[in-house]
């Protein structure tokens, strides 16, 4: 066994090391790269006796490893999304640990600065429901569980220790590395609402217990591995249910799914259909590296948070301007206004993947799933000026790469103005809470001071009246509150 690995694992490995001659020995901001080095890292430490040449390998599968925890977000995140970060990282720790093991303890990379900061990645973008803000080709589930428990062993993190025993499993890895005496706390002491600048994406809670809201915010590079065509997009929980949906990761296809000159973006999960941001003249944003979403102002506050996401760059010639505020007034509603402007008259269409089911009321809508319900107003356009709704379900089918038959719905509520222009502005306000049979909608919202930089909308909900003044040349937010009787 042992020839065998050495004459179709190690010595070919060797060689493509050395002459560089696959992707992911030259690309360190893929999981690919920390997987396949940590592997036969770990194989070669296994077998380190029976190898002349384990020194030079081994040194070899750790600067792999190295690299890509340095080209990981300096605060912690990974631009793959939580299901790679947990495969890739997870990987690249399994290799630290057993190098840590054979070199007794002389060679320690859990002290890189990467790893004592990532686990805030999974504890943030878990969901309050068990989940996670699935961004890229990402599944609806928990952060890597026996990952957290590692790195909060290593680092003596009770907030990830937290975070892991939510989600443990019976599993070796688990059984192994979580540390019983370490004891988890809820990370009350933290704030909820976090930025992660090394990939500019950013989560907006509304505290650390089930029922509390949750928004991920999407922005940062359209050429990530694993990547999706979803800048300025978001989705949303609330009261333990999502309300407002990532469609994930469907099913891989073959080379097809990976082709990013144009196939792979037919799969409507990774393209901008799929994504709760917007359409131009019905098509979605550009791939590559001249393409890519800024967050240019994050603000949390104990009123309210802000996200100011620049998707101006990520539509090629249809857009020149695309600002979208994201506005959470705790703790339960969403006000979005999106700033936009073309070089000519074009079709602007907003898209909601709602979760559950959806109902039109006057004026608004009632979206409910489950314990959770969501309403929804869209404050601009203006429906006596030409507004135009539509309730979309498109299935997609098809054979994946185990020759299976799959078949997904993209189902959406989309707003445009009737008329195409070459300016636009869309204003939607959002208002979660516990779903009731005997609903009665109590509160009310109003676009009171409009100019061509700035917006003033004034809500009442929950017995509250906030006053929100948005600066579009500035780019920034003011809120005020107070109590109805005191308005």
């Amino acid at each position: 066994m042992c020839r065998v690995l050495i004459d179709r694992a190690l010595k070919p490995f060797e060689r493509i090391l050395s002459e560089r001659s696959e992707w992911w020995t030259r690309d360190s901001r893929t999981n690919w790269r920390s997987v396949t080095h940590g592997q036969i890292g770990i194989t070669a430490l296994g077998i380190a006796e029976r190898y002349e040449n384990v020194k030079s390998l081994v040194e070899g599968c750790l600067r792999g490893v190295l690299a890509v925890l340095d080209a990981g977000g300096v605060d912690g995140g990974w631009d793959e999304g939580v299901g790679y970060w947990g495969y890739g990282i997870g990987e690249a720790v399994r290799f630290a640990e057993a190098l840590k093991r054979a070199s007794n303890s002389k060679v320690n990379v859990f002290n890189h600065p990467y790893l004592k900061v990532t686990g805030d990645f999974g504890l943030y973008l878990e969901t309050p429901d068990g989940g996670c803000f699935n961004f890229a080709d990402c599944g609806y589930r928990p952060p890597n569980p026996w990952l957290m428990a590692k790195l909060a062993a290593e680092q003596r993190n009770p907030y990830w220790q937290w975070c892991a025993e939510r989600n443990l499993k019976a599993d070796i890895h688990s059984f192994l590395w979580y540390d019983p005496e370490l004891k988890g706390e809820k990370p009350r002491g933290l704030a909820p609402s976090k930025h992660f600048r090394g990939i500019d994406v950013a989560v907006l809670r509304g505290g650390w217990d089930e029922k509390d809201v949750f928004l991920g915010f999407k922005s940062g590079l359209t050429t990530a591995h694993h990547g999706h065509l979803d800048i300025n997009s978001f989705m949303l929980s609330a009261f333990g249910r999502r309300l407002v949906q990532d469609l994930g990761v469907w099913s891989y296809a073959d080379h097809v799914f990976w082709d990013r000159s144009g196939p792979r973006w037919d799969f409507e999960a990774n393209a901008t259909v799929g994504h709760n941001t917007l359409l131009v003249d019905g098509e979605g944003q550009r791939y590559g590296s001249e393409h890519f979403g800024r967050i240019v102002r994050f603000v949390s506050t104990n009123l309210y948070d802000l996200i100011v996401g620049d998707g101006s760059r990520v539509y090629g010639e249809l857009l020149e301007r695309f600002l979208r505020y994201v506005i959470y007034l705790k703790p339960h509603l969403i006000l979005i206004l999106d700033d936009l402007e073309s070089r000519a008259r074009r079709r602007f269409e907003w898209l909601l993947h709602y979760v559950g089911a959806i109902e039109a009321k006057q004026g608004w809508f009632l979206i409910t799933n489950d314990v959770a319900s969501l309403d929804l107003q869209v404050l601009r356009p203006k429906e006596n000026e030409g507004l135009t709704v539509v309730k979309a379900e498109r299935l997609s089918t098809y054979i994946d790469q185990h020759g299976l038959k799959r078949s997904y719905m993209n189902k959406y509520l989309s707003f445009s103005p009737l008329h195409r222009f070459s300016t636009c502005r869309f204003m939607v306000l959002m208002y979660v809470h516990p779903a009731d049979p005997n609903y009665v909608k109590a509160w009310r919202v109003e676009a009171v001071e409009e100019a061509a930089d700035e917006a003033k909308i004034e809500i009442t909900a929950e017995g509250w009246r906030y006053h929100v003044s948005v600066n579009l040349a500035e780019r920034s937010v003011e809120v005020k509150r107070e109590t109805e009787q005191e308005g």
